[in-house]
């Protein structure tokens, strides 16, 4: 059964909070009752407290009893996993003429989630977001669509200050039980680490944030054990660096037992969140998870603080990304192309701590999306 969401753009509690909710509720009573208890003890015991002063006359103590504090604890975010604290605050004095760069990039679930975070985003005014996605590529086939090359080409010409990096899922064939390497351990793991730490390392400099959302959970339960092996391989090199976030699409799409569901409970309505292929995202559920990167970004960019009333920024999308169409059953292997792209209409400008970005010379106003998310 789908959980419920108090609003569309409310985050989702994690598995983990949730089952801390109903264990909350289930000692609830306990406590209640241990509370009442303790009252009476106490009661009596300051009864007998106050007959003995009465017949003590002893000087009283000039020093007070200890007194304790309690803890103050900061809950996690509530929609997704972030594995590592802010490092590097964004830009402070956001403007509608120096709008902050956003790249949001990788599969072709990254055209759902690019045009849902991309729209919330240039509504603020002060945000210019650009998103690339291309179908069936994956960390562990540079062969297919080679990601560092890629990365190493549009940073200098982008000059991102955020980048949204959209990657795993087609990585769910990576994790195999042979070869062993040296230690004994599946050689895949090894060469996979290096190979997103390459990224990381690429993305997440030169004062940039970066937040890589993995894979959301997928209806086959092969491919989405193979899946969510690689995620928490992606998890464990994030960590490691102090301006990269992971967040846990597999969290926040799954049913409330953990299962995978095609639906998400919206103030009571149902809303279709994932296409009939178990794998992409439709609009709407671009549109979910897009809301919840925004928090994400929003908390740490002040994005609502600087907003600039009755301004919009361009979303653009960068010439050759693919998508597959909504509801599509196939494994994406005949990649639909966007349309070409244009100039946009002004240069980001530079950022201190990055080389001054180069004039965009593609990438196109987006459109009204007329393919679902792409994998």
């Amino acid at each position: 059964m789908a959980h419920p969401h108090p609003s569309p753009w409310s985050p989702r509690p994690s598995r983990a909070e949730r089952r801390a909710r109903r264990s909350s509720r289930a000692q609830r009573g306990w406590w209640i009752a241990l509370i009442v208890a303790v009252g009476i003890v106490a009661g009596a015991a300051m009864a007998v407290g106050a007959a003995a002063l009465l017949t003590d006359d002893s000087e009283p103590s000039a020093t007070p009893p200890p007194t304790h504090r309690t803890p103050t604890t900061v809950p996690r975010s509530t929609a997704t996993t972030v594995t590592t604290t802010p490092g590097v605050k964004c830009r402070s004095g956001l403007t509608a003429d120096a709008p902050l760069r956003l790249w949001i990039a990788g599969d072709s679930i990254a055209w759902s989630v690019g045009n849902g975070l991309g729209k919330r985003a240039a509504a603020t005014g002060v945000v210019a977001p650009v998103y690339e996605s291309r179908v069936s590529s994956g960390v562990s086939s540079p062969g297919f669509f080679d990601w560092p090359k890629r990365v190493g080409e549009e940073v200098p010409r982008l000059n991102p200050e955020v980048v949204v990096f959209v990657m795993g899922t087609n990585d769910w064939m990576a994790p195999q039980p042979t070869p062993l390497d040296a230690t004994g351990q599946p050689a895949w793991k090894g060469k996979y680490e290096a190979q997103v730490q390459a990224l990381v390392d690429a993305l997440a400099r030169d004062g940039r944030i970066l937040y890589w959302l993995g894979p959301p959970i997928l209806k086959d339960p092969k491919q989405d054990a193979g899946a969510q092996a690689a995620a928490a391989v992606i998890k464990d090199v994030v960590a490691q660096h102090r301006d990269a976030h992971y967040v846990d699409a597999h969290a926040l799409l799954d049913a409330e037992d953990g299962t995978y569901t095609p639906t998400i409970d919206v103030n009571g309505k149902k809303v279709l969140v994932r296409s009939g292929d178990g794998i992409h995202l439709t609009p709407e559920g671009g549109d979910l998870v897009g809301a919840a990167l925004f928090e994400l970004i929003d908390q740490q960019c002040s994005l609502r603080a600087q907003a600039v009333p009755n301004s919009k920024q361009v979303v653009v999308e960068t010439k050759g990304s693919t998508s597959v169409p909504v509801g599509s059953s196939s494994n994406a292997s005949t990649p639909q192309a966007t349309t070409p792209a244009t100039t946009p209409p002004t240069a980001p400008p530079p950022v201190a701590t990055a080389p001054p970005a180069s004039s965009p010379s593609t990438a196109p106003p987006a459109t009204t999306p007329t393919t679902a998310a792409s994998k």
